[in-house]
């Protein structure tokens, strides 16, 4: 008796997923829901341009990033982690200062800096290290003079 519950245990371990593969081998097939979003921001003065780049995707729309970028962001160049700053994150703040500074205000665990981003505006990422901090600025943001990039 126990074999015989052990026997179909694993027969039912390798057949299931067997059948999922092939009914989903090709994952071109499935549709999975996405959003973007892109903002560009001038810097008339300087005549310079900087790219943000806002995305979430997955089933539950739960893998987000917003990707902040020296050249325009595509499919090609919005995952070069050594060129942009990603943000693993829904939503940022930022501030432009004088005619060559942006002052960005995020997550701090959400921050991936690149290593080496080419542009003449200053970065300047505050990074927000408490839940309370991360709701002051989600209420506030506009009483401090920023503005929010968000996925939604």
């Amino acid at each position: 008796m126990i074999y015989t519950i052990i026997g179909i245990a694993i027969v039912f371990a390798i057949a299931i997923p067997q059948l999922f593969w092939m009914i989903f081998k090709d994952s071109s097939d499935i549709e999975i829901p996405s959003i973007e979003k892109e903002l560009v921001l001038n810097f008339d003065e300087l005549d310079y341009k900087l790219y943000f780049k806002a995305e979430a995707w997955g089933l539950a729309g739960n893998n987000e990033q917003i990707v902040l970028s020296s050249n325009p962001i595509n499919q090609n160049n919005r995952s070069k982690k050594s060129e942009n700053y990603i943000f693993y994150t829904p939503e940022i703040y930022y501030q432009k200062i004088g005619k060559d500074t942006l002052v960005i205000y995020v997550n701090q665990s959400s921050i991936l800096e690149p290593k080496s981003f080419k542009s003449p505006i200053e970065i300047i990422i505050r990074g927000l290290k408490t839940a309370s901090e991360n709701k002051f600025y989600e209420s506030n943001y506009e009483k401090k003079g920023l503005t929010r990039f968000s996925i939604f």
